[in-house]
Formats: C-alpha cells, structure tokens, sequence
C-alpha cells in the first residue's frame, strides 16, 4: 500500500507531499509554495481531494491535492493558524 505524508518544517513555508510505496526511500511527489510563514497545521479532506494548511502568515488555505494549485485563502486572523479541521457533511 502507498503510504503519503506531508512535510514541513516550523521555519519553512512550503510543504511536501511525499510518497512510499516499499521499502525504497521517500519520493518527493509535490510542493505546495504560497505561505509566507511556516505551516503549523494540515488537514486532508480525502474524498474532495483537498487539503487546508493553517500557517504563521495568519491564512488557511484549501489546496487541490490534484493540481497543487491554492484554491482559495481564508484570511482575517488576527494570530498564526495553529489548527485545521476538515469535516465530511454528507
């Protein structure tokens, strides 16, 4: 079975979807670049083939696990967001 995880560092504002399928060493298979702060939080939403990431810059931001692109950004926070959530309403 294939095995993915993201990675990112508290200082680093980019995250890594990374990939292990055997025993080989993980495989980079995508970065996510538009935080400006490091990423503290990150939520998969599996059957939309979302995610959302809560960061230093005071945005969470929905991202297409498809595409890589950012989909939306939710801002107005006054502090980093520390925590996500994804819910499956139906």
């Amino acid at each position: 079975s294939v095995v993915s995880w993201f990675d990112s560092a508290l200082s680093d504002s980019s995250m890594t979807l990374s990939d292990k399928s055997t025993e080989e060493e993980w495989k980079s298979k995508r970065t996510f670049l538009g935080h400006t702060g490091a990423v503290f939080a990150v939520a998969l939403a599996a059957p939309m083939k979302t995610f959302i990431s809560g960061s230093a810059d005071r945005t969470a931001r929905l991202w297409s696990l498809v595409t890589g692109q950012c989909l939306q950004v939710f801002v107005g926070h006054i502090n980093g967001v520390s925590a996500v959530s994804t819910f499956d309403d139906g």
